[in-house]
């Protein structure tokens, strides 16, 4: 038995509409859930050497979910990331819908370099698809180079809500409060953030460095603290609710986000530094993923190449040392985000490319809607 949540939007309602209705739906019989370990997994790949995609749901998987969906007349389903698209593909063809995937992150990294029948089902998949959503230019690019067509592969982040951050307000403390969100893993770089923060102590005195999050490498991250004499500057805060996380960046200068391409990952987005930018905080970034769409260098705040501790403290005492550039470039980076970022103007481009996908499938291809990248 499984469950099959449905989250689902009537037509025309997508932008206004704040309480989407949810559904779960019981699965019966022998289906199966998209990420499988059974044996049963190589017979399914042998019976889908024809399609080419071995991630497809097995055929009794393909009634259930079906049987799922028929009550709701979708006009078009939309998949969070590759592997869901994948395993909804022969449903969508079954029901006659167009099917739109969402790239994310690992989808586009890491799983495409480590599962090769996730890789292979991909590249033969792809233009199976109504269109490509990502959230980076990095992933458009990956997909266009698999084969997707660059006119259904579209650029849409994440984004930030704007109007729920509320632009920091001058400070009178001597102080330079430095802030890092993130979880205490390796691929988030966290290491290099407090190396640089050391580094940047011995030449200035009045800092000071929050870490929000949690995870594995806290204790080792502490040690380090203690070892680079700074553990009295460096707050570990662990997990912190978003509400409380707006509150604390108003008493911060900068944010910190060094990413690193560790385990074959890279950074999609950048939540925190999107919710940074929205507050009005110039960052200092790693020149990774989608952290590069977000920053303009020398305006908004400084990309750094990946894992330079010197760069980055450079970077950190330019605007430690000069206020008037941290506000100026906090500035920017708020514009930017509201122009660019904003999850409300973000949402109306998503319905967009769900309605075109809708439209398309009723068109001639000559009049075929066309992308927006």
């Amino acid at each position: 038995m499984m469950e099959f949540r449905i989250l689902h939007w009537r037509r025309g309602l997508f932008a206004d509409h704040l309480e989407p209705q949810f559904d779960c739906v019981q699965v019966n019989g022998r289906a199966k859930p998209i990420i499988r370990s059974d044996p049963g997994r190589w017979l399914n790949r042998a019976l889908n050497l024809r399609s080419g995609n071995y991630v497809a749901a097995n055929a009794v998987s393909i009634d259930e979910v079906s049987r799922c969906l028929e009550p709701f007349s979708p006009e078009v389903i939309l998949a969070h990331f590759g592997y869901t698209a994948l395993y909804m593909l022969p449903v969508a063809e079954r029901l006659g819908v167009p099917i739109i995937s969402h790239f994310h992150g690992t989808d586009v990294s890491l799983s495409l370099k480590r599962n090769r029948w996730y890789r292979h089902s991909l590249k033969n998949c792809l233009n199976r698809f109504s269109a490509c959503i990502v959230v980076g230019s990095h992933q458009r690019k990956k997909l266009i180079e698999l084969g997707a067509d660059p006119n259904k592969t579209h650029l849409l982040p994440c984004g930030v809500p704007t109007d729920e951050f509320t632009p920091v307000q001058a400070r009178s403390e001597d102080i330079t409060r430095f802030v890092v969100i993130a979880r205490l893993v390796e691929e988030k770089g966290v290491e290099i953030s407090l190396r640089a923060f050391a580094k940047l102590s011995q030449r200035c005195t009045n800092l000071e460095l929050l870490i929000i999050g949690d995870g594995p490498q806290r204790q080792a991250l502490g040690d380090l603290a203690n070892t680079m004499g700074v553990a009295d500057k460096t707050k570990f805060m662990g997990y912190v609710k978003a509400e409380e996380v707006m509150a604390i960046l108003q008493r911060c200068d900068v944010l910190l986000h060094h990413s690193l391409e560790s385990f074959d990952w890279v950074e999609g987005f950048g939540v925190a530094v999107a919710e940074a930018g929205a507050s009005g905080l110039p960052v200092v970034v790693s020149k990774s993923g989608g952290l590069v769409d977000l920053v303009v260098d020398g305006h908004t705040g400084f990309i750094v190449p990946l894992g330079n501790v010197d760069a980055m403290v450079n970077a950190m005492y330019k605007l430690h040392s000069d206020r008037e550039l941290a506000r100026e470039m906090g500035k920017n980076g708020r514009q930017r985000m509201v122009e660019q970022f904003d999850s409300r103007k973000l949402s109306l481009r998503l319905q967009k490319v769900l309605l075109d996908s809708v439209e398309r499938l009723a068109l001639p291809a000559s009049r075929e809607p066309m992308s927006d990248n």
